[in-house]
């Protein structure tokens, strides 16, 4: 979720009269479960860095087993309309910025992983 987001979430949770007061328990939800996946997020980010020296995510001819498994192992699908998904290599891409990760050299879909220190 984009930083500006979740303040625009949070407001909209505010009781005012305006506001259809049915809709707030399941805003208010919606906004939990987003936090709770960013933290198993952050949390499989640290074990699959851990246990791993590299990711190759290209297509092949059976499909993509690592991007399926990364999209479900870090919570990259949204669950909420207010979010926006992830790609695999777009996020891989944040996490590289982070020093977490890095492109393997004249490669395409090969990541290398940064250990945990």
């Amino acid at each position: 979720m984009e930083k500006g987001t979740l303040s625009t979430a949070l407001a909209q949770l505010t009781i005012a009269p305006d506001n259809d007061n049915r809709i707030l328990p399941r805003q208010a939800v919606e906004v939990l479960v987003d936090n709770l996946r960013k933290k198993a997020r952050a949390t499989a980010w640290d074990v699959i860095r851990t246990a791993y020296r590299g990711l190759t995510c290209t297509t092949t001819a059976e499909g993509n087993g690592t991007r399926d498994w990364l999209e479900r192992s870090l919570c990259l699908r949204p669950l909420v309309p207010y979010e926006v998904g992830f790609d695999v290599e777009m996020w891989l891409e944040q996490q590289s910025l982070l020093g977490h990760a890095r492109r393997k050299d004249d490669a395409v879909g090969k990541w290398i992983i940064c250990k945990v220190r």
